[in-house]
Parts: structure tokens; C-alpha cells; sequence
């Protein structure tokens, strides 16, 4: 007896905001919430493809009407970083990435300082291009892939 499985279309996710046929975000724009070392949090609307110096650009812009505005540094000092649709922790140094691109998990974007970690940069990048975190990838617990790790240990 032979069965025939056909699996159904694909569903894209409808609270996707970051789809490109989401209904959440109809008119291009996205709630975006910016939250400033200062502890201050802003909320704006952001058009979807707006590129991440963009969007820093309309922070300053209103970032001069709220308190402790004098103790932010210059702008160039901040880069923003968020929670990536991988749940990875992810500083967005590439500030013409697009925000439809960038994919936050939320759109909520935390302003920091500049961080000088190549290292940990270099991890981010390579998670986000593999799709997972890779702590996750880390922990896989498949013999081949451990054995591939082993022998590149050894040739290096």
C-alpha cells in the first residue's frame, strides 16, 4: 500500500510586519520603538525600507525635545542594536542595512555606544547569515559535525 502525501501551500505569517505582503504594515510605515542610553523612550513611525542611518537621522531630530539630551554624546558615538528573528543579540554597525532587512524580532531598537569587539561582530554576522545563533549551532549534538570540528581543528 502506497501513500501519497501532499503537503498543503505555504502560509506566510500574517503578523509578519516585516513581510513584504504583511497587512499589519499596509500604509509602509512600522511603530518603532527607540529606546536611548539616557533611559528616555521614543516611539515613532518608520517607514519600512527606511535604512538605519535613516532612522538614527529622525532620532536626533527629536531626541532634542526630551530631557538629559545634553548628556548624549555626539551621534556618531551610538550605533542601534536589537533582538534579531533568530533571537540573537545583534549591534547593527552596517547603517545602510535596511530595517525591513535588518528583521527585528520586535521593532524596538536600543541606541548604544560603539563597541570594539571584531570578534564578537564577526560572530553576529556569521549567525545571521547561517540563520541561526551560533550558540545554537554550537550545541548541535550530530557525530558528523563534530567530526568535521575535529578535523579542522587539527589541520589548523
Amino acid at each position: 500500500m502506497c501513500f501519497s502525501f501532499i503537503m498543503p501551500p505555504a502560509m506566510a505569517d500574517v503578523l509578519d510586519i516585516w513581510a513584504v505582503d504583511s497587512q499589519i504594515a499596509s500604509d509602509g510605515s512600522v511603530p518603532v520603538d527607540l529606546l536611548l542610553p539616557t533611559g528616555i523612550y521614543i516611539r515613532l513611525e518608520v517607514p519600512r525600507e527606511a535604512t538605519i542611518s535613516y532612522i538614527k537621522q529622525m532620532l536626533w531630530k527629536q531626541v532634542h525635545n526630551y530631557p538629559m539630551f545634553n548628556l548624549l554624546m555626539e551621534i556618531d558615538s551610538y550605533m542601534f542594536a536589537c533582538v534579531n528573528q533568530t533571537a540573537v543579540y545583534e549591534e547593527l554597525e552596517d547603517e545602510t542595512r535596511r530595517l525591513c532587512d535588518v528583521r527585528p524580532f520586535l521593532p524596538v531598537l536600543k541606541l548604544v555606544t560603539r563597541s570594539c569587539d571584531p570578534a564578537e561582530k564577526l560572530d553576529s554576522q556569521i549567525g545571521v547569515l547561517i540563520g541561526k545563533g551560533l550558540h545554537e549551532f554550537d550545541a548541535l549534538k550530530d557525530p558528523e559535525v563534530n567530526k568535521f570540528r575535529r578535523k579542522n581543528a587539527q589541520i589548523q
